[in-house]
This record gives C-alpha cells, sequence and structure tokens, in this order.
C-alpha cells in the first residue's frame, strides 16, 4: 500500500483516512488523528500479514473471525527494519486482493499537505452545510444540574433532568413536530412535553455530512464556548466502518469494537453559558483571578456505545 507508505515521509501531515466499506471485503482500517494506523481484518487476512494483533473478543453468529493490529505511522516512531516488513506486509496484502478481484481501496481522508506530496490522484470534496431554520420552539432554559448526588429521589431528578435536555436535542437534530409551539398532536399518536423549564424563540441546526477532521470540530467547539449562545449542541456519529470510535487519553488503546452496519458510537455535547456572565471574580488554580472577560458556562457529553464494544468490559 503506497498510500500508507507516503504518509510515513510526511511529518508535518495533519491526516485521518478511512476506506469506503467494500461488499467484496471484510477488512477494513484507519488512520486516526494520532497518527496510528488500526486494521480490523479477516483471520485470512491476519495470515497473510503476518503481523502481531489481538483477536476481536467477540463472537458473531455469520461473520468471520477478526482480528485488530495498530502500528504508529511516524518515521521517528520505527525501525528502518521495522518500516521495510509492514512495506512488504502491505505489499502482500494488495496482492491478494489484486488476485481475488477486489482492487485497490477507495479511501476517505483529511490531509494538511500539499497536493504533490500526497503523491494520489484525488478528488478535493468540498463539505458544505445544510442549514435549517425553525421559529417558535420550545427551547430548554434550564442549567445543566449537578452531577446526581447519593439521595434516591435526587438522583432520579437529576436523571429526568438531563434525559428532558438530551431528548430536546435528539428531536431538534431531527427536525420533530413536537418541538412546535403550535403542535397539538393526538396523545394516542406520540407524547412529548418539553424541558420543564424552556423559552419560546428560533434555532438554527448546521448539518455537515463526510469525514470531518478533529481540528474542525474543535474550531466549532470554540466558536460555541466563545459566542454569546445560551444553549448549543452538537452531535456526531462515527462511521460504521471504522475501527476505532473513541480515542482515550494516552498511555490507553483505543477499545475494540465490531464493525457492523447497524453499529451504534455517537456523542452528544451540550453547552449552556450561563447568562455568559463574567468571570472575572472567579479563582484560577494559582489562586490569582481569572482576566476580564473569560465566559462561564457549563457543558454535558452524552455517548452511545453499540453491544460489541469492549467499553462494555
Amino acid at each position: 500500500m503506497s498510500f500508507f507508505e507516503r504518509y510515513t515521509h510526511e511529518n508535518d501531515a495533519h491526516f485521518t483516512a478511512l476506506p469506503l466499506p467494500s461488499p467484496l471485503s471484510d477488512d477494513s482500517w484507519c488512520i486516526d488523528s494520532t497518527g496510528t494506523l488500526t486494521l480490523q481484518i479477516t483471520k485470512e487476512t491476519y495470515k497473510v500479514l503476518g503481523l502481531v494483533g489481538t483477536r476481536l473478543p467477540f463472537k458473531l453468529r455469520g461473520d468471520p473471525e477478526q482480528y485488530v493490529i495498530r502500528m504508529p505511522l511516524q518515521p521517528n516512531l520505527q525501525s528502518p527494519k521495522n518500516r521495510e516488513r509492514l512495506k512488504s506486509a502491505f505489499q502482500s496484502w494488495d496482492r491478494r486482493r489484486g488476485e481475488e478481484g477486489i482492487g485497490e481501496w477507495d479511501i476517505l481522508f483529511n490531509c494538511s499537505v500539499a497536493e504533490h506530496k500526497l503523491g494520489h490522484a484525488h478528488a478535493t470534496l468540498l463539505v458544505t452545510p445544510v442549514v435549517n431554520r425553525r421559529t417558535q420552539v420550545h427551547i430548554p432554559t434550564q442549567s445543566i444540574p449537578r452531577h446526581a448526588p447519593k439521595d434516591e429521589d435526587a438522583a432520579e431528578r437529576w436523571e429526568e433532568e438531563m434525559s428532558e435536555l438530551f431528548e430536546w436535542v435528539g428531536l431538534a437534530c431531527m427536525g420533530s413536530q413536537r418541538l412546535d409551539v403550535q403542535d397539538r398532536v393526538d396523545p394516542y399518536v406520540a407524547v412529548y412535553s418539553p424541558p420543564t423549564q424552556s423559552r419560546v424563540g428560533d434555532t438554527i441546526h448546521f448539518v455537515w455530512m463526510g469525514l470531518l477532521s478533529s481540528t474542525f470540530v474543535q474550531s466549532v467547539i470554540n466558536l460555541l464556548s466563545e459566542q454569546n449562545v445560551p444553549f448549543a449542541s452538537i452531535t456526531l456519529h462515527c462511521p460504521w466502518n471504522s475501527p476505532v470510535s473513541y480515542l482515550p487519553p494516552p498511555p490507553k488503546t483505543p477499545p475494540m469494537r465490531a464493525i457492523m452496519e447497524d453499529a451504534e458510537a455517537t456523542w452528544s455535547l451540550i453547552f449552556v453559558n450561563n447568562d455568559r456572565r463574567e468571570a472575572s471574580n472567579i479563582l484560577e488554580g494559582s489562586g490569582t483571578k481569572a482576566a476580564a472577560g473569560v465566559r462561564e458556562g457549563k457543558w454535558a457529553l452524552a455517548e452511545t456505545v453499540g453491544k460489541y464494544d469492549t467499553r462494555w468490559g
């Protein structure tokens, strides 16, 4: 795979990649934002490569036995001998794919290096958002409650309040009519009540579809934290064919997951800006006051994790 070989020579590249799923192969891989290549491959491919990996711990009826192999692609993290070994393994893989009529990979990627350095013919896809504006809808006004206390009744109230917020976010993403102020749905069809504390206002929903870079996602988070927005949320979906859905803090490795078309890996982040109060009276860790203009707010993150994911234990 010359694609991987080219990447190992780009020290300054900010690069993520994921192949398009193919009905001709159960193998998949990705390059994440840490510069790590993760392969999730069948037992047959595992034998061809001859690299050391870990067997996926799930036994799925009708699906082939799979293995996960991880390797850093940065040149300074591998010896020349090991890079040659990887190159030989990937060449064997390419030959096998050619012999079986599978052919080359179709790859989605984000890359910061110049086009002439990439060394591969490619098309640039400009991802533009779909913008949906709505008026006269219920919008939550409550702050994010403190984490559930040990008291059982208080913990139940906390669960209800948090569920209300994330339920609202889900309905807003779907453009549900249940959020409309004038909604008068038949209770035999659907029952929904907006959050206890809410106001009537307008919403705007941006939808980007594509393999988005982590720097882009961070820029959206930064924008929301800087703007005078009382309530905002971001929801992201992981591609189902990606071997990596979560990057834990180092030195931990990403949890293994089964690649399935109905696999679930989604997170939703809520920002509540607390009326954008100035935080000049808030003490920093050093004991000095924070600079004027620093804003105060709260956030909450919820994730959905598929059944076949080792984060479940």
